[in-house]
């Protein structure tokens, strides 16, 4: 066989009797299919809780202690401080103790909490699971 005619079978396996490139059609099944499945997953989930209401006017006057798992990552500080505004909003006082994530200073949080007397101790987020495996 000549350069030329292995050049031609080679080109003419990459093409459909039609002269377009073989592969998965833009409307085969399988395409529609995938393109189904991603658009779904970009849709934003509706949540909708299945629970009594609370009234939040019940924390009027009460303190709320507030124990993250480390005041020093970002997504815990804005979550700590959305819950701050809230109970202010609802006037409730706050008090964030301030930590580096270490078991110690989270128990010494937790003592500081009772001291305080607290009315509600909010342990958020709790304390990273690899350091109670080093006792």
């Amino acid at each position: 066989m000549s350069a030329l005619t292995i050049g031609t079978l080679a080109v003419s396996a990459c093409s459909t009797a039609g002269g377009t490139q073989a592969g998965p059609s833009g409307s085969s099944p399988a395409v529609v299919y995938a393109k189904q499945q991603i658009d779904q997953a970009k849709a934003i989930p509706q949540f909708t809780l299945n629970a009594p209401p609370f009234d939040m006017s019940k924390i009027r006057g009460k303190t709320i202690f507030n124990i993250p798992t480390s005041s020093v990552v970002a997504y815990v500080a804005a979550v700590d401080a959305q819950a701050k505004s809230v109970a202010e909003k609802y006037g409730a006082r706050w008090i964030e103790y301030n930590n580096q994530g270490s078991p110690t200073e989270y128990a010494a949080g937790i003592d500081e909490a009772i001291s305080q007397k607290a009315d509600l101790i909010i342990l958020a987020q709790t304390i990273d699971a690899k350091l109670a495996l080093h006792r």
